[in-house]
């Protein structure tokens, strides 16, 4: 079997969000060109989203609304993911590779089964954040919809696998680093992928073959950064990609360009990187380049050229007013920090390596910048007393002027990361009921405590005219 002869389908489920087009998807599709495959995108996610909009005669305003509307039409979803099986087996492909997160699931694992229904031989490719070692790559790969898992990286291991299915068939695929698969009855695992090269040697994003008409919004996604050497214990960032890498900021700028050429209309890059800031000269560098080329487009394009950018960022003094106005002249309109606490005893125990004085510095200058503030609050974190939730609600009043809206959550234990690997350090109550609905074994934190806490700030926040959004909206799994 030449590579020709594979049929690549690569599939994003429901219900991803409808801002952009997946960048994951995107650099793996140049991965897969890049190995002489000719991938088809599939995005089933804005297809039944269109046709379940039209069946419930509505309008989806946000992807919240998309995400309740496919649980809480179960019987409609499931007809609607049967006729996609349909639409996406018109192409006969080879190998059908969905891209999971977490809240894309149950819709990845419907379509995967409907899609085997019709047609058993196709060989059906699970990877993506979900998909990690540490999360549910053996729940995935034990599913009798799933006949591999990428688990990790799939820059090396994807193009891997697509060769040796090429050469070999399902029956005869040997261990490949970084791809879990079934062999009958038995789960061959290849071990952990191990990709050391320069992170400018990615290709480009290819973007070619998405609906583009289809992706409301001004602003597009991309990533320039992988990993983050922070280890948070209630986070999983650092999972997928196991070691710490940016883009040096020529290559970041090239990232944007070809980004850009796919969506001209577009004036807002969003970063997905876990941190946009963990290395400050590499950022410094990059706002030059930045402010000297958004120049040019507003001369060459006058309005339609302008351009500005948003991003997560780690609260640190090497923030500085003067890397702000450096920023600030770049385009950056809005930075993202996980302050999560007020509370300078619980910022410890979950291991952010920040001050909380210094936080309010850093977010006071960020602000005086003319640059947007968003913050992280999580409530209910192992230790948590109602002493420290009064500090964080102190903290938000005290610097409600420099606050441009707050994201409220409750604590969750997220698979893989060290709250779940070592629940009994915390006093979690084991085996935890799930992710969401966890409590202390002492019954000193539990869910509505959790949520009551949400709510309390959420009453603070509309109180000080801050915009929020609270947990209680949060996709539910």
């Amino acid at each position: 079997m030449h590579h020709k002869e594979i049929r690549l389908a690569l599939i994003q489920p429901p219900s991803y969000d409808w801002i952009t087009p997946s960048n994951g998807l995107a650099l793996l599709q140049a991965h897969c060109k890049n190995a002489g495959f000719r991938p088809v995108i599939v995005d089933s996610s804005t297809r039944v989203r269109k046709a379940l909009a039209v069946a419930l005669k509505t309008k989806f305003s946000t992807h919240a609304d998309y995400h309740a509307a496919l649980k809480n039409n179960p019987k409609l979803v499931q007809t609607l993911l049967n006729r996609e099986a349909e639409k996406i087996l018109e192409f006969d492909p080879t190998v059908a590779a969905f891209c999971v997160l977490s809240y894309t699931r149950k819709w990845s694992l419907a379509l995967a089964e409907a899609i085997k229904r019709l047609n058993p031989r196709c060989f059906v490719v699970f990877g993506g954040p979900d998909c990690l070692r540490e999360c549910r790559a053996e729940d995935y790969v034990r599913d009798p919809s799933v006949d591999a898992i990428v688990a990790g990286e799939a820059d090396d291991s994807f193009p891997e696998l697509l060769r040796s299915y090429a050469a070999a068939g399902s029956r005869a695929l040997p261990r490949i680093p970084g791809v879990i698969l079934k062999r009958g009855e038995d789960i061959i695992d290849g071990g952990q992928a191990a990709w050391n090269k320069p992170i400018d040697s990615l290709p480009f994003m290819d973007f070619s073959g998405f609906p583009m008409e289809d992706y409301a919004g001004d602003r597009i996604y991309l990533n320039t950064v992988r990993s983050c050497f922070r280890r948070c214990r209630f986070c999983t960032h650092f999972l997928q990609q196991k070691r710490f890498a940016a883009m040096s900021p020529q290559r970041s700028l090239l990232e944007i360009k070809n980004a850009l050429s796919h969506f001209p209309g577009r004036q807002i890059v969003s970063f997905s990187d876990s941190l946009v800031n963990g290395n400050i000269s590499r950022l410094g560098k990059l706002a030059d380049l930045l402010t000297s080329w958004r120049l040019e487009r507003l001369a060459k394009l006058g309005e339609s050229g302008a351009l500005f950018w948003s991003g997560m960022a780690m609260l640190h003094p090497t923030m500085t007013p003067a890397l702000f106005k450096k920023l600030k002249a770049s385009g950056c309109g809005m930075l993202s920090y996980g302050l999560e606490s007020g509370s300078q005893r619980v910022v410890d125990s979950m291991d952010k390596r920040f001050s909380v004085k210094d936080a309010q510095t850093v977010i006071r200058n960020t602000r005086e910048a003319g640059i947007g503030t968003q913050l992280y609050l999580q409530f209910g974190f192992p230790g948590e007393n109602d002493d420290d939730v009064e500090e964080t609600l102190r903290f938000v009043e005290r610097n409600a002027e420099w606050i441009s809206d707050v994201t409220i959550s409750y604590s969750e234990i997220a698979l893989g990361s060290d709250m779940d690997r070592r629940g009994s350090f915390y006093g979690i109550r084991v085996p935890a009921a799930d992710q969401t609905h966890w409590e202390l074994s002492d019954g000193s934190n539990t869910f509505a405590i959790r949520r009551d806490r949400c709510h309390r700030a959420a009453r603070l926040a509309q109180r000080l005219g801050i915009p929020y959004s609270l947990c209680d909206s949060k996709l539910d799994y």
